[in-house]
């Protein structure tokens, strides 16, 4: 697992060469189907990392959070994407993980020891959006420290905001994911 340092240019060699690797945009991110990310899964740690890149580099990580990503199967591997906020308190993770195979949608969720309270799915890639629910997230961690008032919080704004926001108490993660697409 690699911090978003990772995602920074490389210095590479005795000359301090400067490797800089062409970066995905969002909308070309927006526009590419599951087959289209199970494609830089199957195509090696380098695709993986460039695609995962592109997408933290949209992420704004809450302050004093950390943010960390899969490259291999640090986190288990079934996503192409998959990406963790984490507050400095380590008690629940957000995991951001993109369409693949086992979902057609990119999955925003709340995981705390292994359970997945909630589950908001994202039909469309967007930064914007996200970016509101992990810092929102994380000013409801400071206000109230408690994963229940998180969660019920996000639910009602969910459910006023017409956001489709799944509560799934005590739900297993390798049992979450209904979905499944065929190729």
């Amino acid at each position: 697992m690699l911090t978003d340092n990772a995602c920074r240019p490389a210095l590479r060699g005795g000359s301090k060469e400067m490797i800089v690797h062409k970066i995905i945009t969002a909308d070309a991110i927006r526009s590419m189907t599951p087959f289209d990310f199970e494609d830089y899964h199957a195509g090696g740690l380098d695709m993986r990392w460039k695609l995962t890149c592109s997408v933290m580099q949209d992420l704004r990580t809450p302050y004093g959070w950390n943010i960390s990503s899969e490259y291999s199967d640090e986190l288990g591997g079934i996503f192409p994407v998959q990406v963790r906020f984490t507050p400095p308190h380590g008690r629940f993770d957000i995991a951001l993980n993109s369409p693949g195979n086992l979902n057609p949608v990119w999955l925003l969720s709340l995981i705390n020891g292994g359970q997945l309270p909630f589950i908001h799915p994202v039909a469309v890639y967007d930064p914007v959006m996200i970016n509101h629910i992990t810092g929102r997230a994380a000013r409801l961690d400071e206000e109230f420290g408690s994963l229940s008032d998180i969660v019920r919080t996000l639910m009602g704004e969910s459910i006023a905001g017409n956001v489709p926001l799944m509560y799934l108490p005590g739900l297993r993660m390798r049992s979450c994911f209904p979905f499944r697409v065929h190729r």
